[in-house]
């Protein structure tokens, strides 16, 4: 029987698929492209933006259930359902039949059409906010420095100071995909499958040696798109013979739009098994989206220091003793409105201490076919038969004063002095001290970047 191994490991975050087959015989069987040599890739499919609306929000219940089926009670947990949808865009584009019926009912979608439209948009909305950083170019310090100043060098490097943390301030973003193979073994990808990633997902083509330096190359490469926040995602491949990787990375750093202060004194928040931790505090009271329903609090935090590019949005429940986990499908969504917040939250870091076995909680959602060595179809991708032996994620989050995984910037106090015989209003306090659900979002897509939970500190 043909048998493959498949692995995926996001790291803050990171997903990493191997496939692998072999024949019977052990003879290598050549990938014979049924399209032949000759054949055109096709533009990517637009979709109308209530129908994106649509896609979106399957997409949010779909991180959210998945949230579901990977947390642990009394665990933190952090990963990236955005990264997990570019990886499962790239098996939708070598699936075929159930199989790859059963990956866009998952996904939420009609078709794979679909699916890699609202790749697009996201590669899109990432496209603009570095589109964005380029019209900061570095100036001709000379032209800023007045003749009669008395001492231009100081000035000079007053303004380059100026300059950097300005630069400091915009938002970092890296969505990633890349294909790995090695042809020399049973499974080389057809060329239409390369191209189709390449042109609608972005995909980078690595043609590799597996038994010698492909561990490091991945790794390398894994740490130049998250710029060294992960430089090591692979020391070895499983026991049976891996023929090609696609690896999916994401890469955030960004600050909140206002600014938080690190308070004076430690919050003391406590845990889910009823023990206190003593944990660095981060303060604002500041004007937020805010909403509630009889079980917990949602507040809307913007993230972004030139623009609200992006929402941090925390889900506190309202009683003690709580699951953080019981957060992540929350139901019913309140309307949210502005409202003065006093807000008291924790710093914190999480990540995801083990390597989470998602098989169960995917076919849990009806990914079933994939991991069945009979049933599994990726006829769209190659020549030989596979199917996934497995799935692990781990990921990573850093929530400071300065933002998440941000650079080591304020930024300026929003505030302004109101007028004489203003009474300013009296502000709603919520502290976070307690077992919290988090989400971070595109403003411009409504994908979810990040989802998860801050049970223990």
């Amino acid at each position: 029987m043909n048998k493959s191994f498949f692995n995926w490991l996001p790291i803050a975050a990171l997903a990493l698929g191997a496939f692998a087959c072999q024949t019977d015989d052990n003879t290598v069987e050549s990938a014979v492209d049924p399209r032949g040599d000759e054949y055109t890739i096709s533009e990517p499919v637009k979709i109308s933006d209530s129908r994106a609306m649509e896609l979106t929000a399957s997409h949010q219940q779909f991180a959210g259930r998945l949230a579901s089926e990977i947390a642990h009670p009394g665990q933190n947990m952090v990963f990236s359902p955005l990264s997990i949808y570019n990886f499962m865009a790239m098996l939708a584009n070598g699936a075929d039949g159930q199989t790859l019926d059963q990956i866009i009912k998952v996904l939420g979608a009609k078709s794979n059409d679909e699916v890699v439209a609202l790749c697009r948009r996201q590669f899109d909305s990432f496209a603009a906010i570095e589109a964005r950083n380029q019209e900061f170019p570095e100036p001709d310090w000379s032209t800023l420095i007045p003749d009669d100043y008395p001492d231009p060098e100081r000035y000079k490097e007053e303004l380059i100071e100026s300059y950097e943390s300005m630069l400091s301030s915009l938002t970092k973003v890296a969505l990633a995909n890349s294909i790995w193979y090695d042809a020399s073994k049973v499974g080389t990808p057809y060329q239409s499958y390369i191209d189709e990633c390449k042109q609608w997902l972005n995909a980078e083509a690595m043609v590799t040696d597996f038994n010698t330096i492909t561990p490091s190359a991945i790794n390398q490469w894994a740490s130049d798109v998250t710029n060294g926040l992960i430089p090591s995602i692979v020391n070895k491949f499983g026991p049976i013979p891996t023929d090609i990787v696609c690896v999916n990375a994401l890469y955030l750093n960004i600050q909140w739009w206002g600014g938080f202060s690190v308070g004076e004194e430690k919050l003391e928040f406590t845990n889910s098994d009823g023990t206190k931790s003593k944990v660095t505090s981060l303060k604002n009271e500041s004007d937020y989206e805010y909403g509630e329903t009889a079980d917990a609090h949602f507040i809307k935090l913007p993230l972004g220091a030139l623009a609200e590019q992006m929402t941090y949005t925390i889900i506190l429940p309202k009683g003690d003793g709580v699951d953080a986990s019981a957060m992540l499908s929350p139901g019913v969504i309140p309307s949210m409105e502005k409202e003065l917040i006093s807000l008291t939250m924790p710093e914190f870091e999480v990540e995801s201490d083990h390597t989470f076995e998602m098989k169960s909680a995917l076919e849990s959602l009806g990914l079933v076919d994939v991991f069945d060595d009979d049933k599994a179809n990726f006829s769209r991708m190659g020549s030989f038969k596979f199917n996934v032996e497995q799935v692990a994620h781990q990921a990573k989050i850093h929530v400071s004063e300065f933002g998440i995984e941000a650079a080591a910037a304020t930024a300026d106090d929003w505030f302004s002095s109101p007028g004489p015989g203003f009474e300013k209003p009296q502000p709603k306090v919520i502290n976070v001290d307690r077992p919290f659900a988090f989400r971070i979002t595109d403003n411009a897509t409504g994908m979810v970047l990040f989802i998860g939970t801050v049970n223990r500190l």
